[in-house]
C-alpha cells in the first residue's frame, strides 16, 4: 500500500503538468468576432426605432435587443461607449423639482441630459418616440473623452438612424 502511494506521489511531482485542475485550465482564446447580434438582425428582435454608433466603432460593437429595447457596446483598452435604447420608458413623477426637469444639454438637436457619476459620463435623450442613452467610461481619469462633455454631444450627433 505504501509504495502505491510513493509512486502517486512520485508521478504527481515528475509530471505537474500531466494533471490539471479546473482552476488551471487555460481560459479559451477570445472569439475574433464579437459576440451578439449582427446590425442587421436589431429590427426583428425590437421595435424600438435604431440609432447606430460610427461605423469606427459598430464594427467591433457588440448588439443585443429584446423587445422592448436594444444596447450596443465597443470596448478597447481604452474605452468602453455604451448605447442604449427603449420605448419603454414613464413619465416623470409630479413630485419631481423642475430643476431635475430641465436639460442641461443638447443632444441630435433636443434637449438632453448630461451627467458624471463615477467617472461614467452619460447623456440622456428622447427622439422619435423613444429613450436613449449614451455613456462613455474611460480606462484613464484625464481620458477627454470623459472629462469633456463634448465628446458625447459630438458622437450622439454622428449616431445614424436605421430603417
Amino acid at each position: 500500500m505504501k509504495l502505491h502511494l510513493l509512486a502517486a506521489l512520485l508521478v504527481a511531482t515528475l509530471a505537474p503538468t500531466a494533471c490539471t485542475t479546473s482552476h488551471e485550465r487555460p481560459s479559451a482564446d477570445p472569439p475574433e468576432e464579437p459576440v451578439g447580434l449582427r446590425p442587421q438582425d436589431l429590427s426583428s428582435r425590437t421595435e424600438t426605432p435604431l440609432l447606430f454608433l460610427p461605423s469606427r466603432y459598430m464594427e467591433r460593437a457588440v448588439l443585443t435587443a429584446e423587445q422592448p429595447w436594444y444596447a450596443a457596446s465597443f470596448q478597447d483598452e481604452h474605452v468602453t461607449i455604451y448605447l442604449h435604447g427603449t420605448i419603454a420608458y414613464v413619465d416623470a413623477p409630479d413630485d419631481l423639482t423642475q430643476e431635475n426637469t430641465i436639460p442641461n444639454a443638447t443632444a441630435r438637436g433636443v434637449g438632453a441630459w448630461d451627467t458624471l457619476n463615477e467617472g461614467v459620463r452619460s447623456l440622456a435623450w428622447e427622439e422619435m418616440g423613444a429613450a436613449y442613452t449614451l455613456e462613455v467610461e474611460c480606462a484613464s481619469m484625464l481620458d477627454r473623452r470623459c472629462t469633456d462633455e463634448g465628446f458625447l454631444r459630438e458622437l450622439a450627433d454622428e449616431l445614424e438612424v436605421q430603417p
